[in-house]
């Protein structure tokens, strides 16, 4: 009986691995949308840019995201979400003066300070090291003091120049703030360097992460509630909100709170006596995105009446998936699906920079569609197959236990 009762076992565990595994391949691969794109002619790599009613759905990481073409082809893909944009690189140059200089145990120091000190910050990059001095290779260190008596360690470093070739520049690996600074060089046996003058560098490089702005106008409510007028924004669950607008003819100025704590003065005042006329009607929420389906912004009106709101734009920083397109005309992003928590990582993304260096065309959606607005599989239901497993093994066990019953009155 041993026997048959763990083959009935393994036939029941085997059973029911099955039917998991069959489960889990079905809905996993069950999204909430799908979002149909019309490929062009030209281009290997092309792109779309995600909307609003498409981030609603996504999990906050953007890892429920797939892409096939019409022939259900997977296409990777790479999420790029600004350009970079270089603007002019700047230099400020700040000479220092020698105010003391000393041997201590063989070594060399010279302290300097900073010619002329402000009230403000000294920023340094680098160090510029100033000498007469040829044919040397020292390692050093260098200390920084805001007041030339507490000194404290900024690094190690090497100066040279060998045979043409020299290295005068302290590099700093963050942005330095001291007035003094203190250079120590080691006694090799060779008094070779002689340190003339020191000029620190503060070296800005410009540059812009140039985000993708999009208009969007959300639908809305305004809910009266005491001394406050609360506009209910839908529709931007997971949106990177740029910048909202509140369009009035209404003459007010009061605060208004958004984006979960920030506070923000609108006004819209015109003095018709003097030809004045003062507006700031844009909220900056810098792209806050939040979790909720409905977001807030509270108007506090005091004792004064609620103005009347007409209208509300915004924009928002959308992301662009730029993918590969294949030999296919169309496909199809599919998204929504929060047992995919893992972004998926594609070998495009190693040639990430060579892609958006050469361009590629952004596409618009064709139609967005959720599920309950196309045909998708029905869900199987297993339950019938359960049932079928325990009626067999039931009948199975009554037959062991009777064969065994029989035998024992034999």
């Amino acid at each position: 009986m041993n026997k048959i009762f763990k083959k009935t076992f393994k036939f029941s565990l085997v059973t029911a691995l099955i039917i998991a595994l069959s489960a889990t391949t079905v809905f996993g691969e069950e999204f909430i949308g799908r979002a149909e794109i019309l490929l062009s002619s030209d281009g290997e790599y092309q792109a779309v840019r995600l909307v609003p009613e498409i981030y609603n759905h996504l999990n906050r990481n953007l890892s429920d995201i797939l892409i096939k073409d019409e022939a259900g082809n997977v296409l990777p893909y790479f999420i790029n979400s600004y350009d970079i944009v270089a603007g002019n690189r700047l230099t400020i140059t700040t000479p220092l003066v020698l105010v003391y200089s000393f041997i201590y145990e063989g070594d060399s120091f010279f302290d300097y300070k900073v010619e002329t000190i402000t009230n403000r910050d000294t920023l340094a990059t680098s160090l510029l090291i100033q000498t007469n001095s040829n044919m040397f290779a020292k390692s050093i260190e260098l200390w920084g003091s805001h007041d030339g008596a507490e000194w404290r360690f900024v690094q190690h470093d090497s100066l040279y120049r060998v045979d043409g070739s020299e290295k005068l520049a302290i590099y700093f690996s963050t942005v330095q703030r001291y007035t003094h600074y203190r250079i120590k060089i080691p006694n090799d046996g060779n008094n070779d360097l002689l340190i003339n003058g020191m000029v620190l560098e503060y070296s800005q490089h410009a540059v812009e992460q140039n985000f993708f702005s999009e208009p969007f106008q959300p639908a809305f409510d305004i809910v009266q509630d005491g001394r406050n007028t609360v506009i209910e924004l839908h529709g931007l669950r997971n949106v990177r909100i740029n910048e909202l607008t509140i369009h009035t003819n209404s003459r007010f100025q009061r605060p208004v709170s958004f984006a979960n704590g920030r506070t923000q003065e609108l006004y819209n005042l015109n003095f018709a006596s003097g030809g004045q006329y003062y507006r700031n009607l844009t909220l900056n929420f810098g792209g806050y995105s939040g979790q909720k389906d409905i977001m807030p912004v509270t108007i506090h009106n005091g004792d004064n009446i609620p103005i009347d709101i007409e209208n509300i734009t915004l924009t928002y920083f959308a992301d662009e998936i730029i993918f590969e397109v294949g030999s296919g005309t169309s496909a199809t992003l599919f998204f929504g699906n929060s047992s995919i928590t893992r972004p998926p990582v594609y070998d495009i993304v190693n040639y990430k920079a060579f892609i958006l260096n050469e361009g590629y065309e952004v596409l618009s959606f064709q139609s967005i569609s959720l599920a309950e607005e196309y045909e998708i599989p029905e869900p199987r239901d297993f339950s019938f197959i359960f049932n079928i497993v325990l009626v067999a093994i039931s009948i199975l066990l009554g037959f062991v236990i009777l064969v065994r019953l029989r035998r024992q009155k034999g």
